[in-house]
């Protein structure tokens, strides 16, 4: 049975238990999964789909800085002191399924199990590291070569067969995560279709691991590794719309399973 790393280290009667605690939400394709302004109580955990990260903008447009796929954590408050309202939104750019995990129930698991906040740590860290590497792309590289690195981005985040995404990822999520116009994205899509680099082929975008993109994005990602040199559309070049455990571990304690013992 698969266990999440964040809970690798949680004796399994109390992963058990913790199942009547952790409630499973499903999305539609660009629904809101989290509304910026809207209270923090839980840590997100993608289980299936792919969510896209969205700030505010100039003009109120809105900016995709990053994208969680399965098993990616979001935590979008602090488990002490006060919990100021989210800074940005959570939308499904493909139907998802999402566990969220109570906040107090999370704090009570750090305290309990050093290795929690270990996880925790680690993936605030990966995120830190890869919007920095796609802040540098987006001010440093062509239209063209951004492009394609981020379908070949989004070949690893929306796999549809071997080299391939889910169509269903729209121009519009791609400019926004490019940072670039849509009409852009439509022009270099256009271009690279027809130099044979993009193929659309029934619900997949086919993209070609071309040097051309120069992408480092199959590389490990290092945690001190620097970075070299909304519409509902689908990606149509047209742009027409559409863990092992140990055993005889301790059960979950009481003041994890019970709000009431907060204080």
């Amino acid at each position: 049975m698969y266990i999440h790393p964040l809970l690798a280290s949680v004796p399994a009667r109390a992963r058990e238990a913790l199942v009547r605690l952790i409630e499973l939400r499903r999305y539609r394709r660009n629904e809101v999964v989290l509304q910026a302004g809207a209270a923090v109580e839980s840590l997100y955990c993608v289980g299936s789909g792919l969510l896209r990260v969205v700030v505010p903008g100039p003009n109120d447009a809105a900016v995709t800085t990053s994208f969680l796929s399965p098993d990616d954590l979001h935590l979008g408050a602090p488990l002490t002191g006060p919990r100021p309202p989210s800074d940005l939104s959570l939308v499904a750019a493909l139907p998802s399924s999402v566990y969220l995990m109570p906040l107090w129930t999370l704090q009570r698991l750090c305290a309990h199990y050093p290795e929690v906040p270990q996880v925790l740590l680690q993936t605030q860290l990966r995120q830190m590291t890869a919007l920095r590497k796609q802040i540098r792309r987006r001010t440093t590289l062509s239209a063209e070569r951004l492009v394609g690195r981020v379908l070949q981005e989004l070949t690893e985040l929306a796999p549809e067969g071997e080299q391939a995404f889910d169509r269903r990822i729209s121009q519009g999520v791609i400019a926004s995560y490019a940072g670039l116009s849509r009409p852009m994205v439509n022009k270099v899509l256009r271009d690279l279709e027809e130099r044979g680099l993009v193929q659309r082929d029934g619900d997949a975008v086919h993209v070609q691991d071309d040097p051309a993109f120069d992408s480092d994005f199959h590389a490990p990602l290092a945690l001190d590794d620097d970075c070299d040199g909304g519409a509902d559309a689908d990606v149509h070049a047209d742009g027409d719309a559409d863990a092992d455990e140990p055993d005889h571990m301790p059960p979950l304690p009481y003041e994890v399973m019970n709000p009431k013992s907060r204080g």
